[in-house]
């Protein structure tokens, strides 16, 4: 029988295989010392038994081969019979480790499913939660793409390195249009804006690192030019750096407009507040200078020898005149207050002096009644010397005593000053007047002070009176940062009082505190050169001037005035102010030129005139009082700065011109 044997003898056969046996058992041994060094501890010793056993059956193998071929004399069963056993050892070690090994496995599979299903469903919460979160975000994103759709101005944010428009509403027009760029927008034009007219926001940002707010010139979708205010806000990222520049746009075209209608409408004011100035300016000389010769002829005829009607007609005349004069006075100041052209002058002044002279005027008036007028002030207040504008004082003081005396039928008028506050600057002064009168019901204080105002029909027609004097005082009472109330009960009187702020001045001797009684009647002859274009202005003044002895001329111009200084020396010069030909003002310009022996240019006089002035004025001092219907306080500066000596306004009392001729003349000698 033919086999395999026949061609390879068995020995060899057997060899060969045990050899290559053998290899992979070697093989095997090096693969399970280097799993040795990775398997878990509990692993560690059955597979180092494992690893011993394969060792074993390597060195089996070879024991096998050698004892084959040097035919050493051992058993072979025996060596079969270990091999097998060791072999048995091999296989129940590797199931027991494949059985532990598996259990392993199974139970990391488990855990392994364990985690995959938490994993699982943390990736499912968080997916739900991510889809809740886009949700949310795209419900915020059309929330704020609807707020910014509602806005009627534009808005939009810009890139703050290339002006690229990133977010925008649809009132910036960027919807369906191919620009990108603010600039692009707004302007048409691919650079950005820049010159006074055209600020850029983002470059003033850029250099302030502040909010901006620009006014621009934008052009809409129509290409009309819109007036715009833009106010822009920036945005930096983490490290400081400006990334983007928030902006919104008010349409401000209208309010442009308005603003300039606005101006024209100031500017229209303005000339109509001019107008009406030099309307009441015109109005009070006009008014004043027929005034001035009823007055003061009035009061000239009341000196004379006059039967008993006669002096009551004229005193009546008289007294109506000095109420139209008040209506009048009151009438321009109020209109110089409400115009803003009412200044207060600060000149020193005593309390005092003040309440003497406002008393002495109304004294008269409170006797006929039987009323008694009272002072009541403390030293401190009546004593110091304060700068303020005491004319102003006296005027408030004069409104409220009036009246007090005039709505009182019995009893006193009580005038008070205490001091409230000092500083090492100023004082504060609280003035009262306290009568006995009729009182004033509640319901009429609130309207008490207001303009054109009084009480009540019948107290007007009972008593007369614009409803002026308290809403001027309360007017005057604030201008010296003062207040003033009302006390008063109906049948218990009314008491007035009212703050002022002075400041502090030092003891000085006031002017006209020398004069005596006779208001100047004491004076020597004066020769004196009378100055107007209106006969009985310059009547009333000669018989004025004639009562007490003086010596006057006359002149109707100023020109003609001029010519009788070239010929005659004048101890004092009355000068009206408006007048043909040359008025006041230019009249003593040039006689104040001559006396410093200059030659007055552009005065239309000719020069045979002006070198007889120059001879008879250079080096002396003619004394010049203005006799004007003008009554601002303006008026008196002016005419003052021009070279006026003093200042009277007309209608005058005969003593206000005595008096000044008097205090003129001491100042001189």
């Amino acid at each position: 029988m033919f086999t395999l044997f026949s061609f390879f003898p068995l020995k060899t056969v057997t060899i060969c295989l045990v050899l290559l046996g053998a290899v992979f058992l070697f093989v095997s041994i090096v693969v399970s010392l280097d799993v040795l060094g990775r398997v878990p501890p509990r692993f560690a010793l059955r597979w180092r038994i494992l690893t011993f056993l394969i060792g074993f059956f390597f060195i089996c193998y070879l024991g096998f081969v050698g004892i084959r071929f040097s035919d050493f004399p051992f058993p072979l069963e025996l060596l079969t019979a270990i091999v097998f056993f060791a072999g048995s050892l091999f296989v129940y070690g590797t199931i027991d480790l494949s059985r532990d090994t598996i259990a392993q496995l199974h139970e990391v599979n488990e855990n392994l499913e364990k985690i995959v299903e938490g994993r699982t469903a943390e990736l499912s919460e968080a997916n739900c939660k991510l889809e809740k979160s886009i949700n949310k975000y795209a419900k915020q994103s059309q929330f704020l793409e609807n707020a910014l759709d509602a806005l009627s101005h534009p808005f939009y944010v810009v890139d703050a390195e290339n002006y690229e428009v990133i977010l925008y509403n649809k009132a910036s027009g960027f919807a369906g249009r191919s620009v990108f760029t603010c600039h692009q927008l707004t302007h048409g034009c691919d650079l950005p804006c820049g010159g006074l007219d055209h600020p850029c926001p983002l470059s003033e940002i850029k250099k302030t690192g502040k909010p901006a707010v620009l006014e621009h010139v934008h052009r809409d979708v129509a290409g009309n030019c819109r007036f715009v205010e833009i106010h822009s806000y920036p945005i930096f990222d983490e490290d400081g750096k400006l990334i983007h520049m928030i902006e919104y746009v008010l349409d401000i075209t209208d309010r442009r407009l308005a603003e300039r209608d606005l101006v024209k409408a100031k500017q229209e004011a303005e000339v109509a507040n001019t107008f009406k100035s030099e309307f009441l300016a015109n109005m009070s000389h006009e008014i004043r200078t027929p005034m001035n010769a009823i007055f003061g002829m009035t009061e000239l005829a009341l000196t004379g020898a006059l039967t008993s009607e006669q002096r009551y007609c004229l005193e009546t005349v008289q007294s109506s005149s000095e109420l139209l004069l008040t209506l009048i006075n009151d009438i321009l100041d109020l209109s110089k207050i409400e115009a803003g052209k009412l200044e207060l002058v600060k000149r020193p002044f005593k309390v005092e002096r003040v309440f003497n002279e406002v008393i002495g005027l109304l004294q008269p008036g409170a006797k006929e009644k039987g009323i008694t007028l009272a002072v009541d002030s403390s030293e401190e207040c009546e004593a110091a010397v304060y700068l303020g504008d005491d004319l102003r004082l006296r005027q408030i003081l004069f409104n409220l005593i009036g009246n007090s005396i005039k709505f009182t039928t019995e009893g006193s008028v009580n005038i008070g000053c205490r001091l409230r506050e000092k500083t090492a600057q100023d004082a504060l002064l609280e003035f009262t007047v306290a009568d006995t009168g009729m009182g004033i019901p509640e319901e009429f204080r609130d309207r008490l002070f207001a303009s054109f105002s009084q009480v009540n029909n019948k107290m007007t027609k009972n008593h007369g009176g614009s409803g002026l004097g308290l809403a001027i005082s309360k007017k005057l009472v604030e201008m010296m940062d003062g207040a003033i109330r009302v006390d008063s009960s109906p049948g218990m009187g009314s008491t007035f009082t009212f703050t002022a702020r002075f400041a502090l001045g030092e003891d000085i001797t006031f002017p006209g505190e020398t004069i005596d009684e006779s208001h100047g009647s004491d004076l020597p002859p004066l020769h004196i050169l009378v100055v107007d274009d209106i006969t009985p202005n310059r009547d009333l003044v000669r018989l004025i001037l004639q009562s007490v002895n003086h010596l006057v001329d006359e002149a109707e111009t100023g020109l003609a005035a001029l010519h009788l200084l070239a010929t005659k020396e004048y101890d004092a010069v009355l000068l009206d102010v408006q007048m043909p030909v040359l008025d006041g003002e230019q009249t003593v310009t040039i006689v104040r030129q001559c006396e410093k022996g200059l030659s007055p240019e552009g005065v239309g006089i000719d020069e045979d005139l002006l070198a007889k002035l120059l001879e008879r004025l250079v080096g002396r001092h003619t004394p010049v009082i203005a006799l004007t219907a003008h009554a601002m306080d303006s008026d008196r500066e002016r005419l003052l700065r021009a070279g006026m000596d003093g200042y009277i306004s007309k209608p005058f009392h005969v003593a206000e011109v005595l008096r000044q001729l008097a205090e003129i003349y001491k100042s001189m000698h």
